[in-house]
């Protein structure tokens, strides 16, 4: 394969929503009552709960879900500072919460905050960003970037695409593992095709103003049409900005693809603007995590993730198969 780096500066949800609803219901956890006469309370950090688009219906799904299993939910907002939730944690440990969900900043950095939490006899789950020694609730990142690296594969097929094809890389925050692991999926795709590519990385954080802003740089260094061919982000409704002012710039002729739907990116897919996505439910992704940990505590085992936690949906959505998937993004 050759491969040149540039660096810069999933079934419908109400489907497996109710396949979840019905096995928390047949495991007996919906509403859980705890010996000592105090609720289950569970402790959650989330990236970024008030600007980020994917936060939005996963937190609405986490409040719905412990409010149905008549548990305690404490959720805390960091604002994407990696400090903020390490300290967020160790609150949450002071306030001896009975278990503490995380969706990790810096999978790294959150580690010392992980470990006084075990020290104090409290279980972690890592959500949506794979902890070390935690159950993990969320889409094998992994296989996700495989996905994607599948459906730019058919881009560059599909365009007829002669000589090396240069694909523009929004990233995430820089070693976490979504972006990471997702990263490690498409390349073991393009190399297993040996498909001619050069990747020109953008680090965005997940912010797509910030995914923008790159982009505009990586148009100036490549003005020429047919000098980029498709823009990828890794998620969280990067992609819009920086579609519109492709188009604003005449450069109609990139095509761009994401990981993740975001209501925008799924219109964009409608209008035939947008090539298409593979994406996986937020909505889906709280509520598992949520009844994930209060199966857990009603089985007196937070090292075994329950089954209806295995595996959640990834979904592609295209031009061509657009009636089964609008509606869906977040």
């Amino acid at each position: 394969m050759t491969r040149r780096v540039i660096m810069s500066f999933i079934g419908r949800k109400s489907l497996f929503t109710g396949c979840v609803i019905a096995l928390v219901a047949f495991f007996g956890v919906q509403k859980q009552a705890v010996s000592d006469g105090h609720a289950f309370t569970i402790g959650a950090t989330v990236w970024d709960v008030s600007s980020t688009p994917f936060a939005v219906p996963l937190v609405k799904a986490m409040r719905e879900a412990a409010e149905a299993a008549g548990v305690n939910l404490i959720i805390s907002d960091p604002k994407w500072d990696a400090s903020v939730q390490t300290e967020n944690v160790r609150e949450f440990v002071v306030q001896g919460v009975d278990a503490i969900g995380i969706a990790p900043i810096d999978v790294a950095g959150i580690m010392p905050a992980v470990q006084e939490a075990w020290a104090a006899g409290i279980p972690v789950v890592g959500a949506l960003g794979e902890i070390e020694g935690a159950p993990y609730v969320g889409v094998d990142d992994v296989e996700y970037g495989r996905r994607s690296a599948k459906l730019m594969l058919q881009v560059i097929r599909e365009s007829n695409i002669d000589g090396t094809a240069r694909i523009v890389m929004f990233r995430g925050t820089a070693g976490g593992s979504p972006d990471r692991l997702r990263m490690q999926g498409m390349t073991e795709v393009f190399d297993s095709t040996g498909a001619d590519i050069e990747w020109v990385h953008v680090t965005a954080d997940w912010l797509p103003d910030k995914a923008l802003t790159g982009f505009q740089d990586v148009l100036q260094r490549f003005p020429d049409k047919g000098s980029i061919h498709i823009v990828n982000s890794m998620g969280n409704c990067m992609v819009p900005p920086s579609l519109d002012w492709a188009k604003r710039m005449g450069r109609d002729e990139i095509q761009f693809v994401a990981i993740d739907m975001c209501k925008a990116e799924e219109e964009a897919v409608g209008r035939g603007d947008m090539y298409g996505t593979v994406f996986q439910d937020p909505y889906i992704m709280g509520a598992l995590l949520i009844n994930s940990l209060v199966a857990m505590n009603a089985a007196g085992d937070f090292e075994t993730l329950p089954i209806f936690a295995e595996n959640p949906p990834m979904d592609y959505c295209t031009t061509a198969n657009y009636a089964s998937c609008k509606g869906r993004g977040f």
